[in-house]
């Protein structure tokens, strides 16, 4: 890859989306430094697999530190997020759209301060899973832009203090809904102003 990024010295965007592979940020800084200087927009993510639990996160931990220095902290104030699965180190720079997936298990750590971060996860627009709200999730993490949500009732109770608002929400789906949660459903419709779809998977009569 050093190979021919040095014949693009006017690059001024670079998007990067690895698999199997994992490059450490003191060699990022250093084909940036030597070869990129014009670069302004920086969008990495890289994903590897493994079967070791122990190194994977001596790996991990590693690779999150080579990206701490003053070059990614405070110069260009390149931030990264490193999820830490039972198999699987996935890392990406915050400018990237969160992933709804790793929110919801495993560990994550960041380089930056707390408030990037909860604008890194305030970008997650989608949720898909129905069990993502049965899962743990970071008490200061806040959902505020979903727009397609799909959902199994009854929510649980943090849902409310994870989700403040649906104000953009424009696609529902209910699975397995049933009459006993009618005041549930009620709930969420009275605070989606902008819902255009409903999509109701019944498990009982209306």
């Amino acid at each position: 890859m050093t190979f021919f990024l040095q014949s693009t010295p006017n690059l001024r965007h670079l998007d990067i989306n690895m698999r199997y592979n994992l490059i450490h940020g003191d060699h990022w800084e250093h084909i940036i430094r030597s070869y990129l200087q014009k670069l302004k927009i920086f969008r990495l993510k890289m994903k590897v697999f493994s079967r070791n639990k122990q190194l994977i996160k001596e790996v991990a931990e590693n690779l999150l530190d080579s990206f701490r220095s003053s070059f990614w902290i405070s110069e260009r104030q390149w931030f990264v997020r490193c999820f830490i699965g039972e198999s699987v180190i996935s890392l990406n720079t915050l400018s990237n759209k969160a992933d709804p997936y790793e929110t919801i298990s495993g560990l994550c750590k960041y380089t930056c301060s707390d408030d990037n971060y909860r604008k890194y996860y305030n970008s997650v627009t989608v949720i898909s899973d129905i069990t993502f709200f049965n899962r743990p999730i970071p008490s200061n993490i806040y959902l505020s832009n979903i727009i397609h949500l799909h959902i199994r009732l009854p929510v649980n109770d943090r849902f409310w203090s994870i989700v403040p608002n649906l104000n953009k929400l424009k696609t529902l789906t209910l699975v397995y809904y049933n009459d006993m949660f009618e005041s549930e459903l009620q709930a969420i419709l009275d605070r989606a102003p902008h819902l255009t779809t409903l999509t109701i998977r019944q498990n009982a009569s209306l």
